[in-house]
């Protein structure tokens, strides 16, 4: 059963970003946050927000040509794309398993309904990230 966590909606990338910082401040070593939504919806500034409350300092970027990420500071943060990840052998490449497994690490997958049969043995958040009809609006629902 999913237990729901938080609703936000959002005016835009600042209170996407602010938002994400203080959900941060929840996380602790190990933890592994998916974060699903359309192309534009609002992964990336999700993930900078929660680099910001990891107190990372580097520029956050999406890693989707590189498909891993790596960021330094109260925890490692393994930013992931598994956009074009197609099956487990090129998962276990990137050292997902390994990653997953750093107890002083948070791993945040982009498109995690790509491995989501992978994903069924991990506890993890899930981050939902829908726009709205509404300029930049968007509806984050966050569950475990």
């Amino acid at each position: 059963m999913t237990e729901n966590i938080k609703e936000f909606i959002s005016a835009g990338d600042e209170e996407t970003q602010k938002f994400a910082e203080k959900f941060a401040k929840k996380l602790k070593g190990g933890d592994i946050v998916a974060l699903s939504g359309g192309l534009g919806a609002g992964k990336t500034v999700f993930c900078k927000g929660l680099a910001q409350g990891l107190g990372i300092k580097d520029t956050v970027k999406s890693p989707t040509f590189t498909v891993l990420n790596l960021y330094k500071g109260m925890f490692n943060l393994y930013h992931y794309d598994v956009y074009r990840i197609i099956n487990q052998n090129e998962l276990f490449e990137t050292g997902f398993y390994d990653n997953t497994a750093d107890k002083n690490g948070i791993t945040v997958i982009e498109w995690p309904q790509n491995i989501r049969s992978i994903l069924e043995g991990f506890k993890h958040y899930k981050v939902t990230i829908e726009r709205t009809d509404e300029d930049n609006k968007r509806f984050i629902t966050i569950s475990k």
